[in-house]
């Protein structure tokens, strides 16, 4: 399938569009974009501890979110890509054309990993993080024909925008995290931040305001403009029945829906 750049940043801006809107169903959306634009039937999200084994991954096989591939841990620690960007610094998505060589392609693992990927030989990986000696990737795999140059820069493209919604997912799960937790012990269930009227956008920004972040530096935080930021501290005041920071903060803590800083 070719990959037309008006298209695929048409593409790109619909991934991120979704991602934000709904941040738990950024794998799927971004593994089907991958297969809908590559025209590959299969692709998946893997974090492997190299070469202990695959820790975890998730494939969409025609269209459907499906478990895990049960990869044993020599054929993880032996696989081209997977050692490769184990080994390396380089995070650049590259294909398994780029680095297998004859020996490889001749091995019985060559012939296990096709089968595990039910025939396919064309296999494209594109990193996301390293946290230590995990490896975080999607990577998708076809029949009939290596991955072009237009392919490859397309994945080019896609991977720090990947890379940047994962960073805001993680983000927004921590401050979620943080939001649901209390130093002051009470008897009350602390109301959430939906029961407030809060959307999960303004809960992020107001568990920043907290933080006492300002709105520039917010705006760089989460990827959005800081007119948008102004926006949603605008909603925010509006539902806390506040006009100003300091009091939107004691507003949050009031309602606890942000931790109490003991006084020193």
């Amino acid at each position: 399938m070719g990959v037309s750049s008006r298209a695929s940043l048409g593409r790109l801006l619909d991934l991120t569009v979704s991602a934000l809107d709904n941040p738990q169903a950024l794998w799927p959306t971004a593994c089907e974009e991958l297969a809908r634009t590559l025209g590959t039937r299969l692709a998946g999200r893997f974090e492997v501890r190299w070469p202990v084994g695959v820790t975890r991954s998730q494939l969409l096989n025609e269209g459907v979110w499906t478990g895990t591939i049960p990869w044993t841990p020599p054929e993880v620690a032996i696989h081209p890509l997977v050692r490769t960007f184990a080994t390396t610094s380089d995070l650049t998505p590259r294909t398994l054309d780029d680095v297998a060589d004859d020996e490889w392609r001749t091995s019985a693992e060559h012939a296990v990993s096709r089968e595990r990927f039910e025939g396919a030989f064309a296999q494209v990986l594109v990193p996301l993080r390293r946290p230590g000696n995990e490896l975080h990737y999607l990577g998708a795999v076809r029949t009939g024909r290596e991955f072009n140059e237009r392919e490859r820069s397309y994945l080019s493209r896609l991977q720090p925008l990947l890379i940047a919604i994962e960073r805001h997912v993680r983000e927004v799960d921590r401050l979620r995290r943080d939001l649901a937790l209390t130093v002051l012990p009470t008897a009350d269930p602390r109301p959430s931040a939906a029961e407030a009227g809060l959307t999960v956008r303004e809960s992020v920004v107001l568990a920043l305001l907290v933080d006492g972040l300002s709105p520039a530096r917010i705006a760089s935080r989460l990827g959005i403009s800081v007119r948008t930021v102004l926006k949603h501290q605008e909603n925010i005041y509006r539902k806390l029945g506040v006009h100003d920071r300091v009091n939107a903060v004691l507003a949050a803590q009031r309602l606890k829906l942000a931790p109490v800083v003991p006084q020193e």
